[in-house]
Formats: structure tokens, sequence, C-alpha cells
């Protein structure tokens, strides 16, 4: 069962771009974005790799403090 890890939606537009993380059995995620105005792309995420992007996500996030 996959389970909505994040999700988030541009705001305005008749198809905003938008980013979806979903959970799959294997321990991986799916990550499905659009971009404005519907191109539609996924991708699966095995373990080891979720875990390379989120610390990559994690290093963005804290550069953009100092």
């Amino acid at each position: 069962m996959r389970e909505n890890l994040f999700a988030y939606t541009s705001p305005g537009g008749l198809s905003p771009e938008h980013i979806s993380v979903k959970s799959n059995s294997d321990g991986g995620v799916e990550i499905t974005v659009r971009s404005l105005g519907g191109g539609l792309a996924s991708i699966d995420l095995p373990p080891d790799e979720m875990e390379a992007l989120g610390r990559a996500l994690l290093r963005a996030s804290l550069l953009q403090l100092e």
C-alpha cells in the first residue's frame, strides 16, 4: 500500500506545477512531478537513492540558512 509522504501544488493556473512523493512497498519512493501546463513524469527510487536524495535536499535546505 502506498502512503502519500509529501505533496505540493503551486498556486494558480489551470494545470499548476505539482510534486508528489509516495512510499513504495520495497521501502523506496515514487516521485511524480507535473510541469506548468501539464507535462507529467514519475520515477521510482530504491531506498538507497531515496536516502541520497534526502541528504541532498537537507544539505540544500541548510545552505539556505547560511
